[in-house]
């Protein structure tokens, strides 16, 4: 006998009531398996949705930041420093996740410091230069991120409803 008729007759002398049990058993032991990748893959889809909002908010920080930090004088009032104090905190909270992004904020952090009190007239106008710069390095970087996570969260969507589609189907062709 060859390996695969060996098989079938094995099956043959089931009965229709252990044929159908095995299906059966089979159909729920694919829904659960299913059912276990695609909590997984969900759980893989939220975080990615809040890397996506946390990228949309540090575009919107940096952007609150470079206006108030442009607006202000030679000499900035209490509440301007305030205002610059409480977005880079904030941009320092959403960056935790990117260690390289948080570095790169904790010395923005510093140049700003340098902007808000100055030594001399000459090295206030290179901090500015400096700050312009790396605001524009952050923002360019943090907008390569937001693009990123789009497609990370765009197609693991699409994989996931195709996944969910095939397998549905499978498990209505096995019942």
């Amino acid at each position: 006998l060859r390996r695969g008729q060996g098989t079938l007759k094995v099956l043959h002398r089931w009965s229709v009531r252990s044929k159908l049990q095995l299906g059966f058993g089979v159909c729920v032991l694919l829904l659960l398996s299913m059912s276990g990748l695609f909590y997984a893959r969900t759980q893989e889809l939220g975080n990615s949705a809040v890397l996506l909002v946390n990228s949309h908010e540090s575009i919107l920080h940096l952007k609150t930041l470079e206006r108030a930090l442009f607006q202000l004088g030679s000499a900035p009032s209490p509440l301007d420093q305030q205002l610059v104090n409480r977005e880079m905190d904030r941009l320092l909270e959403l960056s935790e996740s990117d260690p390289k992004q948080h570095e790169r904020l904790l010395r923005f952090r510093e140049l700003i410091k340098g902007r808000l009190r100055p030594a001399n007239p000459t090295e206030s106008g290179r901090l500015v230069s400096e700050l312009q710069s790396q605001l524009e390095l952050l923002l360019a970087e943090e907008r390569s991120l937001l693009q990123v996570r789009q497609e990370n969260l765009s197609y693991g969507s699409d994989n996931n409803r195709i996944g969910l589609a095939l397998g549905t189907l499978g498990c209505a062709l096995l019942m």
